[in-house]
């Protein structure tokens, strides 16, 4: 129980009022403490997306994503994963819809082939 101004409040209640009170409400699938969403990309898709709650900058796009929707390269940017710099190409993304959530003109790193780390653009 939690305690809300007096009253206590169960744990399942106040994830029912977050609900209530959402604009979007995005499925999340939790595999090995990652967490995951589906999103479309270009009106294409949905693919899966890696989200990850601690990284700064641009999101990351695998090179085989980028190949797959010919996304366009836009130039190149300094990027951190928190233990080290490196430079990367960025690349344009028109729309990307989550749910009933929708952004448009995003950019993200390509990522080189090996890595697999995908987390939605900004």
């Amino acid at each position: 129980m939690v305690p809300s101004g007096g009253l206590e409040k169960s744990a399942c209640t106040l994830v029912n009022s977050a609900k209530a009170g959402a604009l979007v409400d995005i499925p999340i699938r939790v595999i090995d403490g990652r967490l995951y969403v589906q999103a479309s990309v270009n009106c294409q898709g949905p693919f899966t997306f890696a989200v990850d709650t601690g990284a700064s900058g641009l999101g990351r796009a695998d090179m085989k994503l980028v190949s797959k929707l010919h996304l366009k390269f836009s130039g190149e940017r300094s990027s951190s994963d928190g233990v080290s710099m490196s430079r990367a190409k960025v690349v344009r993304i028109e729309t990307l819809r989550l749910c009933g959530a929708y952004m448009s003109d995003g950019r993200a790193i390509s990522l080189c082939d090996g890595e697999t780390s995908s987390t939605i653009f900004r």
